[in-house]
């Protein structure tokens, strides 16, 4: 599509190092892979980073404008370098990676690659809170994606993406982000979490973006829900909006869907006398939130 003259539509590529991570079945395969194409020879936490970052640089000239990511749980545990070699090397041999293997990995892959994205002006995309593939009968027999994933919990978020987001802010590799939150009891947890880092030098307007309900939440109730908490927790009129799977272009109708929902909440709140009822007030506060601030947010000119 994007090669395709006639088509008007901006076509760009989203980074998404879902293998980078030791968890992840095909790593091996991904360092081989990464290899290859970039020419580094990987051995070391530091030489994985540095052709992942090649990589970056490829996808930004071909337009990239984001990442993404999808994680089980937001976790934290640090890892000295020498730490992180040991882990890359285990899991190269062939090894199982321990609980703390893939804390520790997914802590600093993840702290880098944010660095990485803020230097290269790439918005940060992270989807959490899923299990998946729970059915290994029927994951056998079709495969990954194929309807048999679940809504997951985890202890300690607010302590987790809290140290996680603060060591971002320190090392000053904290990107804008926006968080998709899969477990709609945690949307309170995490609002007011990414309100405490929404301070920044260069003057983002919600740099840390509570996104919009995701996958099981894709409903009324789920959307009503999401910016329900954001207009209590932050500020609505800073909100990206609804987004959609690219490889779902029936999806796209959720744009919609959206928009239809977000006019029928803030037409009760008129109603109800919370906001004045000011045409120009609410055109611009809507345009917002569907278009604008995306559009800001994205840096897409």
């Amino acid at each position: 599509i994007a090669e395709d003259t006639a088509f008007d539509t901006v076509v760009a590529p989203t980074f998404r190092p879902d293998e980078a991570f030791v968890s992840h079945p095909n790593f091996a395969k991904f360092v081989t892979r990464l290899q290859e194409v970039t020419g580094v020879e990987v051995r070391s936490f530091d030489s994985f980073v540095k052709a992942l970052e090649q990589r970056i640089e490829f996808f930004v000239a071909n337009g990239c404008k984001a990442s993404d990511i999808s994680f089980g749980e937001i976790l934290y545990k640090r890892a000295s370098k020498e730490e992180l070699d040991a882990i890359f090397t285990k899991v190269i041999r062939g090894e199982v990676p321990t609980l703390e293997d893939i804390q520790q990995w997914q802590t600093e892959v993840f702290s880098a690659l944010c660095g990485l994205y803020k230097k290269h002006h790439l918005v940060t995309q992270v989807h959490f809170g899923a299990v998946r593939d729970t059915n290994r009968k029927y994951f056998e027999k079709i495969g990954v994606d194929a309807g048999f994933d679940s809504t997951g919990d985890q202890t300690h978020l607010a302590l987790a993406l809290n140290q996680l987001l603060n060591a971002l802010e320190e090392s000053n590799r904290l990107p804008k982000c926006i968080f998709y939150n899969l477990n709609p009891s945690y949307n309170d947890i995490l609002a007011n979490t990414l309100a405490n880092f929404q301070a920044n030098e260069e003057g983002i307007k919600g740099r840390l973006q509570f996104g919009a309900a995701w996958w099981f939440s894709d409903t009324e109730k789920g959307m009503r829900e999401q910016m329900l908490v954001l207009a209590n927790q932050s500020l609505l009129w800073n909100f990206v909006g609804m987004l959609t799977d690219s490889r779902s272009f029936l999806s796209y109708q959720r744009h919609d869907y959206f928009r239809r929902i977000l006019v029928s909440l803030v037409t009760e709140w008129i109603e109800s006398g919370r906001i004045p009822y000011d045409e120009k007030l609410i055109t611009e506060f809507l345009e917002a939130i569907c278009y604008k601030n995306a559009k800001e947010f994205f840096e897409l000119n």
